[in-house]
């Protein structure tokens, strides 16, 4: 599984592609999520949006939300066809 190879450079990058510039302690933040919530941020994603908000800035906050709401519904649909 992806997640279980997924780096911290890994999290920059794909934040740099969204022209967002993490702070070392959003990236911890957002790759600690990622590989200890994983199942949390499939079942119950609007929690951990929550839960984000006072982790990160508000600009990093605003695009996690918006890339959200792009890729979670492509996400569950693929989820249910496997």
């Amino acid at each position: 599984m992806y997640i279980k190879k997924l780096t911290k450079t890994d999290i920059i990058n794909f934040a740099k592609k969204q022209n967002i510039v993490l702070m070392p302690n959003e990236t911890n933040f957002i790759y600690e999520t990622i590989k200890n919530k994983y199942d949390v941020i499939i079942d119950n994603p609007l929690a951990i949006l929550q839960y984000s908000k006072d982790k990160v800035r508000p600009i990093v906050y605003d695009k996690i939300y918006e890339l959200y709401t792009i890729y979670y519904p492509q996400l569950r649909q693929f989820l249910n066809d496997h």
